[in-house]
C-alpha cells in the first residue's frame, strides 16, 4: 500500500470535518426551525460528499497509474 500524499490527507480530512459541521448545522436548524442554518447544513453536506468524492477519485487514479 502507498502512503497518500499531503493533498488528499488534506482532502480527506477537510471532507469529514465539512461532513461534521454539516450534520451539526442540520441538527441545531431543526431544534429552532431556522431555515438558514438548515440550508447551511444541505449546502455543506454537499461540499463534503463533492471533496471526499474527489480525493477518493484522485487516490484511485494514483493506484492505478
Amino acid at each position: 500500500m502507498t502512503q497518500k500524499t499531503p493533498l488528499l490527507t488534506a482532502l480527506y480530512a477537510f471532507g469529514v470535518a465539512a461532513f461534521i459541521i454539516g450534520a451539526i448545522l442540520l441538527f441545531a436548524a431543526y431544534a429552532p426551525d431556522n431555515d438558514t442554518l438548515e440550508s447551511a447544513g444541505i449546502i455543506t453536506l454537499l461540499v463534503a460528499w463533492a471533496v471526499l468524492v474527489n480525493a477518493a477519485i484522485m487516490d484511485a487514479l494514483r493506484h492505478r497509474s
